[in-house]
């Protein structure tokens, strides 16, 4: 997990302070510590996304500072949800019986309340719009809102640097997540697919250096950002591949255990299992979208081709 500090008129601005541990709190003041800054002259804080591994030590910092915190409003809701515990609920009893997940797999998927709750505990000072990150930090920094991997997740650049900060947006190595739980939800591939294609024209050229929120620095950012597009575009393919293949209508639990992932399906367990279906069902539904395949309502959904369609590939 990096963290960014940037400069600006207003003061220190710290971009995505990390996650919410001990180990990670002292990494953090320490690498303040060896750039010469202090902790306390942070002035503000900006999340890049809704995740506890970027903002868990936001409210620690503030702690210190007194400074303010910003995340995107569509991700401040999110965390309201969390909060809450009825979007918990539903994911852990309707959403894996939508998925057509056997009873006896269910307990390994849930995901705790308490520990939802926990992991968003950040109240924000402001519920920002992209436009609002210029205003805060002096026009040092400017913002695009790139949802996706979350609702309201946020891609920094810093022109005078020619550096750009792409949180979970865009990684060097490997892709996001990006996943739904719900079949009739919106479609958040087809956002991250046209949030994609915004940040690389954002970035206005491919010689600008690419700061990630995991891994490493890399440049050529629209190169990236088309190999990721070919990525999506192949797993589409292999889930329409698999529904035209298969003898009835299939579950999203049928779907994703055919389907290729970086390890085995008997390998991918636990929160990883349950972000495997959830990243099948947005594939799903962005297929559904493009009508390359039909949805069946019920406990469990069912999908299947749309007559008449076959899969090129």
């Amino acid at each position: 997990m990096n963290c960014y500090v940037v400069e600006t008129g207003v003061g220190l601005v710290m971009v995505d302070p990390g996650w919410p541990a001990d180990v990670a709190w002292q990494a953090l003041r320490d690498g303040i510590t060896r750039a010469g800054l202090d902790l306390a002259d942070v002035a503000g804080v900006v999340v890049s996304h809704a995740h506890t591994d970027h903002h868990g030590l936001a409210v620690q910092v503030r702690e210190v500072s007194g400074c303010w915190v910003g995340i995107h409003r569509a991700d401040a809701d999110l965390l309201d949800q969390l909060r809450d515990g009825r979007a918990v609920e539903s994911r852990n009893e309707t959403w894996p019986a939508e998925c057509g997940v056997p009873e006896m797999e269910r307990a390994a998927l849930r995901l705790n309340p308490a520990y939802a709750r926990r992991i968003s505990v950040l109240e924000p000072d402001y519920r920002l719009d992209a436009t609002d990150v210029a205003r805060l930090t002096g026009g040092r920094i400017e913002a695009l809102w790139t949802p996706g991997h979350t609702p309201g997740h946020l891609c920094l650049r810093v022109p005078g640097d020619r550096v750009v900060l792409t949180g979970d947006h865009v990684l060097p190595r490997i892709t996001p997540t990006i996943g739904t739980y719900s079949s009739d939800g919106h479609d958040a591939l087809t956002e991250y697919l046209r949030s994609l294609t915004e940040v690389a024209v954002w970035a206005r050229d491919a010689d600008v250096e690419v700061l990630p929120g995991h891994e490493y620095r890399f440049r050529d950012l629209p190169a990236r950002v088309e190999a990721m597009r070919r990525h999506h575009e192949a797993r589409l393919a292999e889930i329409e591949a698999i529904l035209v293949e298969a003898d009835a209508a299939a579950t999203v639990w049928q779907v994703a255990r055919r389907l290729t992932w970086s390890r085995s399906w008997e390998e991918t367990t636990g929160q990883r299992r349950r972000l495997a279906l959830a990243e099948t069902l947005a594939h799903l539904v962005l297929l559904r979208a493009q009508r390359r395949v039909r949805v069946r309502p019920g406990t469990p959904v069912q999908w299947s081709p749309e007559p008449g369609h076959r899969h090129s590939g």
